[in-house]
C-alpha cells in the first residue's frame, strides 16, 4: 500500500510538472507571435565576421570616409554622398556584405544617379536609429 501510495504521488507531481512546462512553452510562443514584441537593441556584432574581414572592414570605412562628399538627412536614416567613379562603387559593393552582417538592424540603400553620376549610400531602420547612425559613423558626418 505505501509503494502505491508513493507512485501516485510521484505520478500526479510529475504530471504537475508536465503541465507546467507545457503552459509555459505556450506562454513563450504566444509572446513569440505577438505584434508587440520588443525589438532587440542597436549593437553592432563584431563577432559576425572573422577578423581579417573586420579589418578590411575597417579599411573600407576608413576610405569611404575620406571619399565622402556629403551627407544628408532621410527618412528615417542618412544617406552619404560618393564619386560615380568604379573604384569608389568597387569600395561600397566590397564593404556592404559586412556591414549587414554585423549591422542586421539596419536598411541598407544604394542608389546610382545615372551618366556615371554620384552613389548615395543610405542607412535607415527603426525608430531611434538616426543617434545610432551618427554615433557608428561619425567620422562621415565630418566635412
Amino acid at each position: 500500500m505505501k509503494i502505491a501510495s508513493i507512485v501516485v504521488i510521484a505520478v500526479v507531481v510529475l504530471g504537475g510538472y508536465a503541465v507546467s512546462l507545457l503552459v509555459s512553452e505556450g506562454r513563450v510562443l504566444a509572446q513569440t507571435a505577438s505584434p508587440t514584441k520588443q525589438q532587440p537593441a542597436f549593437f553592432c556584432d563584431r563577432l559576425a565576421i572573422s577578423p581579417e574581414h573586420r579589418k578590411r572592414h575597417e579599411e573600407l570605412s576608413r576610405i569611404l570616409g575620406s571619399s565622402k562628399l556629403g551627407v544628408r538627412e532621410a527618412d528615417g536614416g542618412f544617406e552619404f554622398e560618393f564619386p560615380g567613379d568604379p573604384a569608389t562603387y568597387q569600395t561600397v559593393m566590397d564593404w556592404i556584405p559586412d556591414e549587414r552582417a554585423c549591422c542586421p538592424f539596419f536598411d541598407i540603400t544604394v542608389r546610382l544617379e545615372r551618366e556615371q553620376g554620384k552613389i548615395w549610400l543610405g542607412f535607415s531602420g527603426r525608430e531611434g536609429v538616426k543617434p545610432f547612425i551618427k554615433a557608428e559613423f561619425g567620422p562621415w558626418f565630418r566635412p
